[in-house]
């Protein structure tokens, strides 16, 4: 049943698909179909200057939004926003995907670079307005929030702004839990986990650990994980 409601939404969004890989990749980027979106995803503003796909082989659907499933008993919106502003850029280094529900957005001169096996489950959402950088094999669950910036500029009474945005880095081999917010500043080191709801707005250096609450701090060290 789940692959044929798979196959149904890769059909259903075909077209919207060709569309996206003709307007935004090189013709022999395109004709591959390298980006498969459900026809339920909103497309803003990408263009061949803001989406770019950095690999050495080019595959069918290596890159896809809105098609995959969310997690069993996980409800709520299915459409997904894909968008950026013709300041900004998305660059994709390998295999990505976005579960239903998800938002992927790039603005404000800001620069979102995804690594190669990347995954995020449903209702996630990625706001890069400065510089995001997610490593490989980072999976992230569902309903987590990356953004890098306030929204809104905030100045003091000499008028400087005082809250400019901060780059965001998730490491290599990430497990990022559930409704997880990383905020500017945060950083990620490679082989770690961050639990479940989880506040992270700094800086962790240490690789291989547990980082947990909010304010996010570790909790322990030395461990592994593996997603099989």
């Amino acid at each position: 049943m789940k692959k044929i409601s798979l196959l149904f939404r890769i059909l259903c969004g075909l077209g919207k698909s060709v569309y996206i890989n003709f307007k935004v990749l090189p013709f022999l980027q395109a004709i591959k179909l390298p980006i498969l979106v459900s026809y339920q995803t909103r497309i803003y503003g990408i263009s061949k200057k803001t989406i770019e796909i950095n690999v050495p082989k080019i595959r069918t659907g290596m890159i896809s939004i809105g098609i995959f499933e969310r997690s069993d008993g996980i409800m709520g919106p299915k459409h997904c926003y894909f968008g950026t502003d013709q300041s900004s850029k998305i660059i994709f280094e390998g295999d990505f995907a976005m579960v239903y529900g998800g938002c992927l957005k790039a603005s404000g001169s800001g620069v979102l670079k995804i690594g190669d096996k990347v995954t995020f489950n449903t209702h996630s959402k990625v706001l890069c307005s400065h510089k995001i950088c997610i490593g490989n094999n980072v999976r992230f669950g569902w309903d987590t929030t990356l953004k890098d910036g306030d929204g809104h500029p905030i100045k003091n009474e000499e008028g400087e702004i005082i809250n400019s945005p901060k780059s965001i880095i998730v490491g290599n081999n990430v497990w990022v839990g559930a409704e997880v917010t990383l905020l500017k500043g945060a950083r990620i080191p490679n082989g770690s986990i961050v639990g479940y709801r989880s506040l992270v707005t700094k800086r962790f250096d240490e690789d291989n650990v547990i980082i947990a609450g909010s304010p996010a701090k570790i909790m322990k060290q030395n461990i592994t994980w593996s997603d099989k």
